[in-house]
């Protein structure tokens, strides 16, 4: 919509995060329901990212007179924080 692409180069830092979660997943002699707990905990912060950048975007787009962008992106903030709920509630279950 806004004439722009993906640069990979935008996404080092949640890139980062990722390479982290999986290396730190599934250490050995860690119990299944710990490695389960370290996964939420990293998708939970990822979500948060996710919540936020979609907020943020949302509110430069309205700035920017860009409605139909407003509305995409209150549709994905929604969405990111639909499933920042359900994962706090699966983490409910194993704590």
């Amino acid at each position: 919509m806004l004439d722009d692409f993906y640069r990979p180069e935008s996404c080092n830092g949640l890139v980062g995060i990722l390479e982290e979660t999986f290396q730190s997943v599934g250490i050995r002699g860690e119990s299944a329901g710990l490695s389960d707990l370290s996964l939420l905990f990293y998708l939970q912060n990822i979500e948060s990212i996710e919540v936020t950048s979609f907020n943020m975007m949302r509110l430069v787009a309205g700035k920017l007179g860009q409605p139909e962008l407003v509305q995409l992106l209150a549709e994905c903030f929604d969405e990111a924080k639909e499933d920042k709920t359900l994962l706090k509630e699966i983490t409910a279950q194993y704590v």
